[in-house]
């Protein structure tokens, strides 16, 4: 095999601390490794299938699609649940990564959004616990930031802007005003969570065409199922053991696409992909299964990259240091 691309989403809490993990930092040591803290796991999906924003990335479109949702040619919009914080007279944005969200509250908040709008053409489509997505043949005049550029920070300057804004941000306060009074939050802050107090709207547009970087995709995440599939590229669900995978796949480029078991903590979700998918990566490189490997970790803070030859792999000189350093130094080739 050619290449094998690990792209990991959803495995770093930001208020859990990073355990040790052996074998991940020792790839980062001997690869080729960038911490970028501007981009986020959506985009760098939709730049290797070359799909390029127009004004938007058509996240919601890519979602649905590859949620086994046909979107046919509709304009869809993702109105992620999200918290809002009164800060010193600014709100500041929580995603729902940022709060635990269970899967129950967020059909029940979504089901409510869906009655309420059917009237105005708008279908709220719950598809995981922190992505809701909107369906509608109009008003896609719109420019959005993602969550990930609004995380943790002032939201004025970062809200939908063009034509169509003022009907978006209308809808967007009157969500805002059903979710405040919706019994899921009123249970939720009654135990002491934070409410689901907002919808952000982003990630607008109709489903693209698509480059084809990869010949496999395995795994079940949606954005990359879809790309996977609209760029003619084999796709699937199931994630098997990676040494009979890469012994059984006839192809030269494969992404498989990991995610944390719902009943996992974060430093469990961690050490099983450090012991089980990063281990399997690092010995089929080292056995010359594999020539190239990368990988590419969504974080809090952006993406960690590493990429890493065979040859490299061998670069024993270069010592291992734990990941909270390495991340530390955003921006730098490492």
């Amino acid at each position: 095999m050619q290449s094998l691309t690990l792209f990991a989403r959803g495995f770093f809490d930001p208020h859990a601390a990073v355990p040790r993990l052996p074998v991940l930092e020792m790839m980062l040591a001997r690869g080729d490794t960038r911490h970028l803290p501007d981009h986020d796991a959506d985009g760098w999906l939709c730049e290797r299938f070359g799909v390029k924003a127009e004004p938007d990335l058509p996240v919601a479109a890519l979602t649905l699609f590859g949620s086994g949702i046909d979107p046919r040619q509709d304009f869809c919009l993702c109105a992620d649940p999200v918290h809002l914080q009164v800060r010193h007279e600014r709100l500041i944005l929580a995603p729902a990564r940022d709060f635990v969200l269970r899967d129950v509250e967020s059909r029940k908040l979504a089901d409510a959004l869906d009655a309420h709008f059917l009237a105005d053409g708008l279908r709220f489509i719950h598809v995981v616990a922190g992505r809701w997505c909107i369906r509608t043949e109009g008003f896609e005049r719109l420019a959005t930031q993602s969550p990930h550029a609004a995380r943790g920070r002032d939201i004025d300057r970062l809200l939908p802007k063009g034509e169509d804004a003022g009907h978006w941000m209308r809808i967007a306060t009157e969500a805002q005003m059903l979710l405040h009074a919706h019994p899921v939050n009123a249970a939720r802050e009654e135990r002491g969570d934070a409410p689901v107090n907002a919808i952000w709207l982003w990630g607008g547009g109709r489903l693209p065409r698509a480059e084809a970087p990869f010949d496999a995709c395995i795994g079940a995440d949606p954005v990359a199922r879809a790309l996977s599939t609209l760029s003619g590229a084999q796709a699937g669900n199931q994630l098997p053991d990676l040494t009979s995978a890469l012994r059984a796949q006839p192809v030269q480029r494969l992404l498989a696409c990991l995610a944390p078991g719902e009943s996992d903590s974060a430093a469990d979700a961690l050490r099983m992909l450090d012991r089980n998918w990063i281990a399997q990566a690092w010995a089929a490189l080292r056995a010359g299964l594999v020539q190239h490997l990368q990988l590419v970790c969504e974080l809090p803070s952006g993406l960690l990259e590493c990429n890493v030859s065979g040859r490299a792999a061998w670069r024993v000189w270069r010592r291992p240091r734990p990941l909270d350093t390495i991340l530390q130094q955003p921006g730098s080739g490492l």
